[in-house]
């Protein structure tokens, strides 16, 4: 499965980025609402390569935790704008506690089980609402997520864990029933307690245990600078190294979209002459990992940082091999997983522009050391 992702994901990608530069545009009601379906398939199949990817991960015990410290009030809010829509849609409320606390763990990986755990309650819930929130015990946490759903039967309980197994097979919207199998393994690889309690026709919770931390003071969380994307990106220039034309073409319309200058290139040999030609080296470098002739965007981007200095750059890989993380960890390079969440791509086009930014507020530019913090790392 993970040998097989790049060539899965990779025409996913394309597709994702035509889609998102056509939904731009101004279309007759009927053409949108099927720009919309189509939208909406595709993030279907980019949900079940991604949950498979996952769950072959952890069958090969290629699954890492990196434990830090994360204030939880902040994850809990991007969880209420991802899924209010979904919530909305079905006529449901979902209610986000806030809080103020830290705890340890691996981001990535809580983000993962929490949105399984939400996806899964807003899913099976038909009327009410979901309720996500924290409680305090000592010195551990509990986060909680209720729903007002039929509940699970005594004798299904532990059954529901398990790899493709769905309480209701009748309902097309049940998914592949590898969410809550991959919030026990997640939950078991962190170290983090996993509970269920249900009554039959009340509704569920699940919790997750966990320790509580101290904020860590050392690094500061840089907000994105107001106003509109496009005044925020404005003139930003970005080199994309893609050996696909289509996925190429399909990543600098978007770019151009949200107005930054986009140039494009296959090799490095291309980005040297188009640099040379500009005299000014790019902003930010967003390279593909696996290039033509065995090159890849790994050794692209060391090449021209060593002529032009320490350029901010992105790894584009359908890729899951944990050491290649490692790897581009190692080099300062942030990696971002195919199909690429244009609103993760969003944000660190923002990061990269305010670091550009001259004023006496941000940190110097060719100071980079923001950019592998946990916050932009995709899962």
């Amino acid at each position: 499965m993970a040998s097989a992702s790049h060539d899965l994901l990779q025409p996913l990608n394309a597709a994702k980025l035509f889609l998102s530069s056509l939904s731009s545009m101004d279309h007759p009601p009927a053409q949108a609402r099927l720009i919309e379906r189509v939208n909406s398939a595709f993030g279907s199949v980019e949900q079940i390569l991604g949950a498979l990817l996952d769950i072959s991960k952890f069958d090969i015990g290629a699954a890492k935790a990196k434990p830090e410290t994360i204030p939880l009030g902040a994850l809990l809010d991007r969880l209420r704008e991802e899924f209010a829509p979904m919530a909305k849609l079905r006529g449901l409320e979902l209610r986000v506690r806030d809080t103020n606390v830290h705890v340890r763990s691996d981001s990535v990986y809580l983000k993962r089980v929490l949105q399984n755990l939400l996806s899964n309650a807003l899913r099976y819930t038909k009327k009410g609402g979901v309720l996500l929130g924290v409680r305090r015990n000592g010195g551990l946490l509990r986060i909680e997520v209720w729903d007002t759903g039929p509940g699970i039967p005594e004798d299904k309980q532990a059954e529901i864990f398990q790899e493709f197994t769905r309480l209701d097979p009748a309902n097309s919207d049940s998914g592949m029933g590898l969410g809550l199998a991959i919030v026990e393994q997640a939950c078991a690889l962190l170290g983090h307690p996993l509970a269920l309690r249900s009554t039959l026709g009340r509704g569920t919770v699940f919790s997750v245990t966990l320790a509580r931390a101290k904020p860590d003071t050392a690094g500061r969380t840089i907000h994105a600078p107001e106003g509109s994307l496009h005044d925020a990106l404005d003139g930003l220039l970005v080199l994309v190294v893609e050996n696909d034309a289509e996925v190429r073409k399909g990543m600098t319309t978007v770019l151009e979209d949200w107005g930054t200058s986009p140039i494009e290139a296959t090799t490095t040999q291309e980005a040297e002459a188009l640099i040379a030609e500009l005299g000014v080296p790019p902003d930010i470098i967003l390279a593909d990992y696996q290039l033509d002739a065995g090159a890849n965007g790994l050794d692209v981007i060391a090449e021209l940082r060593a002529r032009h200095g320490a350029i901010p750059a992105v790894l584009i890989t359908a890729d899951h091999d944990p050491a290649l993380v490692q790897k581009a960890a190692d080099r300062t390079v942030l990696l971002l997983r195919k199909p690429l969440s244009l609103r993760r791509l969003q944000r660190l086009l923002r990061q990269v522009s305010m670091q550009s930014s001259p004023a006496p507020a941000q940190a110097a530019r060719g100071d980079h050391s923001y950019w592998l913090r946990q916050d932009y790392t995709d899962g």
